[in-house]
């Protein structure tokens, strides 16, 4: 019979944070130089944000390299995106014929389910 690891195993399941040519894949483009520096910003802010908000659980850093638990990674990667494709925050934008409407770079449902279970909600 197989035995499974621990989930209490810190390092079992973490994952290095994303890499910008990860979010990029997400995206379906190859960033340029200029993107990089973009989207090194965005996911740092990503990261900051998700840890604020799970109060650090799901994050784990061994010999000083920031690792995180894979939903939490999707998460931090689909808010990056979600940044870099509407840095301003506009709601909607419009040019002549051409009207679009943009994902928010803020949390979304989806989002918020997967880090309210590494939240504690009461005391």
């Amino acid at each position: 019979m197989p035995t499974f690891p621990s989930a209490d195993d810190p390092g079992l399941y973490n994952r290095p944070l994303p890499t910008p040519a990860e979010v990029g894949r997400y995206l379906g483009i190859s960033p340029d130089a200029e993107q990089v520096e973009s989207l090194k910003l965005h996911i740092d802010n990503s990261v900051q944000a998700v840890f604020a908000y799970t109060r650090g659980t799901g994050f784990y850093s061994p010999m000083n390299s920031l690792q995180v638990q894979p939903p939490l990674y999707r998460v931090i990667i689909g808010l990056a995106a979600r940044a870099f494709n509407n840095p301003t925050s506009d709601e909607s934008f419009s040019a002549g014929t051409l009207s679009k409407r943009p994902g928010l770079p803020e949390f979304t449902l989806a989002d918020r389910l997967i880090m309210n279970t590494y939240r504690r909600q009461s005391a």
